[in-house]
This record gives C-alpha cells, structure tokens and sequence, in this order.
C-alpha cells in the first residue's frame, strides 16, 4: 500500500524534490522566507486537495493563493481563517481554476459579501459546503447569495449563513426546495 504524508511543515519539500503524496497542508505552520520559497513550495504539491487553517504566517498566504490555484489544481477544500490575508479575487480564482473545489469555511469578513458568494457561485458548479462563520458589522450577504447559490450549485447539500440576518425565508426555502 501508498503512505502518503497527510501534512507538511515549512522545510519539508527542501528535504523532497517533489511531494506528490502530500494531500493536506495547513499553512499555520508554514513559515516561508522569500517568493522562491513559496514558489518551490506550491510547485511541489502538484495533488494537493486539502488546505486546512489557511491564515497568515509573516503574510505568506496572500502570496501562497495564487500559486496553489496555478500549481494545485486538485484542490478540493480550503479553511480560510479570520487573519488571512488572502483576498476574495484569489479566492474566487482559485474556485475557478480548482474543477474539484467543492468544501469551503470562511471566518474572515473580507468574504462575507453578495459579490463574493455570487462570484464563487458562479465558478464553482461542484459546491456541496459552505460554511460562513463569523459576525460581520457590514451584513452584506443577501437573498442575491442564496438565489445564486440555488442556480449554479446544484450538489450544494451544507450550507451555514448562521449570522447574516439580511436573509429572507423565502430565498432560503426556495434554496432548500431545489437541493432536496
């Protein structure tokens, strides 16, 4: 049988050239030192499907987004923390260039818009989770999300929206009479 590593800290791809077994990286522990770090880094990572605790470490996230969603395109979750200095455009790409992304967690208000829920409806046919955790003092996600949600994905079956009150019933039965 395969032993693949299920994570990796930051010098583990200097010891292996390449690290096609590596399925699960949280970047908490990631401490990168330069863009050819990060770069190598990404490259290495070719069967990536999980990122877990996305966030920032010395701002290396916002430059790490990018490169998994060119080198990384097996991706199928990703953990976006609330001190992730990744940004809803590199998200949003990321969804559209990862076909297999279908489980996404959110807790940074930067994503807690209509224009981002939209967006990544729109990219990301193969949705099944969504979770927006957090409070935001914008509140900006709207039935707009919802309808969106309920047009392009159609495996969605988890959805979490707890705290943004802006919703209406009627948009969420609607959403809950398509994905039954």
């Amino acid at each position: 049988s395969t032993h693949c590593i299920s994570s990796a800290a930051s010098d583990v791809y200097k010891r292996q050239p390449v690290l096609s077994c590596i399925h699960e990286i949280s970047t908490s522990n990631v401490q990168l030192d330069s863009d050819g770090d990060i770069a190598n880094y990404t490259m290495t990572v070719p069967y990536l499907t999980e990122l877990i605790k996305f966030t920032a470490v010395n701002s290396n996230d916002i430059a790490l987004m990018p490169l998994i969603s060119q080198y990384c395109q097996k991706l199928e979750s990703i953990d976006i923390l609330e001190n992730s200095t990744a940004t809803p455009v590199q998200l949003l790409q990321l969804a559209q260039n990862c076909r297999h992304f279908h489980f996404l967690f959110i807790s940074n208000e930067l994503f807690f818009t209509d224009e981002f829920i939209i967006g990544l409806a729109e990219r990301c046919p193969t949705l099944q989770q969504l979770y927006i955790s957090g409070f935001s003092v914008y509140n900006t996600i709207t039935d707009a999300s919802l309808l969106a949600l309920s047009e392009h994905c159609i495996q969605l079956c988890e959805l979490d929206l707890t705290n943004f009150t802006q919703l209406t019933e009627s948009a969420v039965l609607q959403l809950s009479l398509i994905h039954i």
